[in-house]
């Protein structure tokens, strides 16, 4: 019954349907192109080759490259955010790399273990 009631009013909602369907498509392509960081690294080398051959001065070149690493690092976060990563510490912390043998807690920074020492030899 429910199916034939679809079929029945398809001449309806189709041309909606299609809509909604063009528009998520044409989403996934502006995300895309908005947030590739290959596509963001070339455009950030570009402007560094026209300072180089003065073809753009130094306040054009700073500009353009501030408003490139603001999107470089608005991508790395979407990604992040895509892939269900949470990265709540602050943006210094962030850029930090972790110990290789620390303990990373969720409330504060990672806590490096200190080396035990038994008859003047450290513990293994």
């Amino acid at each position: 019954m429910f199916g034939l009631l679809k079929v029945l009013s398809l001449p309806l909602t189709g041309p909606f349907i299609g809509t909604q369907w063009i528009a998520g498509v044409l989403l996934k392509e502006a995300e895309r192109q908005l947030y590739d960081e290959a596509g963001i690294h070339r455009q950030m080398a570009e402007v560094e080759r026209q300072f180089q051959l003065r073809q753009i001065d130094a306040t054009t070149f700073e500009r353009q490259q501030e408003t490139l690493l603001s999107r470089l690092m608005e991508a790395r976060a979407y990604h992040r955010r895509k892939n269900g990563q949470s990265d709540t510490r602050p943006a210094a912390q962030a850029r930090r790399l972790p110990h290789a043998n620390a303990r990373v807690r969720a409330d504060g920074p990672a806590q490096i273990p200190k080396r035990r020492m038994r008859h003047g030899q450290p513990d293994q």
